[in-house]
């Protein structure tokens, strides 16, 4: 049975992908409205993939990421957010995020070929350092060409 957990203070969000992701045969979804409920839990591994709000108040999605790569590199993680920026997305995919999602999602169909590919497909942590290591030196190519530009 795969482990699927949804970390959102949003409750329709909650509700509205626990529906959809239970219809998934052999999968298990835990939610949570708060993330200092999850954390633990995912640190230690319970979940093959999270989703996960960046906008939360008692602890932001990004933050909740930072902990969780400190103790668990294989968790697959899609951030979710609303008011996305080039800053979240690239510091999401920083520290290990897998992939972005906007909100109000207009498609279900998405959100379940993204339950559907990550659960077939475990992280692997070489992945984790090549893709960390691209966007790095994507930064760095920024960085260099805006000094050069100025």
């Amino acid at each position: 049975m795969k482990k699927v957990a949804v970390v959102d203070d949003e409750l329709e969000i909650l509700g509205m992908l626990e529906r959809l992701i239970s219809r998934e045969k052999n999968v298990e979804v835990r939610v949570f409205s708060n993330p200092l409920s999850a954390i633990d839990e995912a640190k230690a591994g319970h979940f093959d993939l999270i989703f996960l709000d960046i906008g939360m108040s008692q602890m932001t999605g990004i933050e909740f990421l930072k902990d969780l790569r400190k103790h668990n590199y294989k968790t697959r993680v899609v951030m979710m957010t609303g008011s996305p920026t080039l800053d979240k997305v690239l510091q999401s995919h920083q520290i290990g995020a897998d992939d972005f999602m906007l909100k109000p999602f207009k498609n279900l169909k998405v959100i379940m070929d993204r339950v559907q590919f990550f659960l077939g497909n475990p992280r692997k942590e070489s992945e984790i350092t090549k893709e960390n290591t691209s966007i790095q030196e994507t930064q760095n190519n920024e960085t260099t060409k805006a000094e050069i530009n100025d």
